[in-house]
């Protein structure tokens, strides 16, 4: 299938939606914060980021930002999760974002059905 970055902090979280990705066949690969995730993008190629806003240091909308400033992330599928986005976010689809979870009402088949949207879109 495809190869998944996830990046989240809350570990617990993580290893939930790692096991979802998995059950679908999807190699993930984990990072914890934004800088992590720029390092283990500079390693290996992923077909798609899963990406928590309320990060440690710099957020998920600043790594969107230093992932649309790069050709060879720019186009990168993104699927946002978060408890609370912020009030003053930006156009998501201009940044990539194709896909927004909500952490409070998530559950395996709706996290699940949002990735193979997002991926198939994506194939188009």
């Amino acid at each position: 299938m495809s190869t998944i970055l996830l990046v989240e902090d809350d570990a617990w979280m993580g290893d939930c939606y790692a096991l979802w990705l998995q059950a679908d066949g999807h190699t993930v690969l984990r990072a914890g914060d934004a800088q992590a995730a720029l390092d283990v993008l500079d390693e290996q190629p992923v077909d798609a980021i899963v990406l928590d806003v309320l990060l440690p240091h710099a957020n998920g909308i600043q790594l969107l930002h230093t992932l649309r400033s790069h050709a060879d992330f720019a186009r990168l599928p993104v699927v946002l999760c978060s408890g609370s986005l912020p009030a003053d976010l930006p156009p998501l689809h201009a940044y990539g974002v194709h896909g927004v979870i909500d952490k409070a009402k998530v559950g395996p088949q709706s996290f699940r059905q949002t990735i193979r949207e997002v991926l198939n879109h994506a194939a188009v």
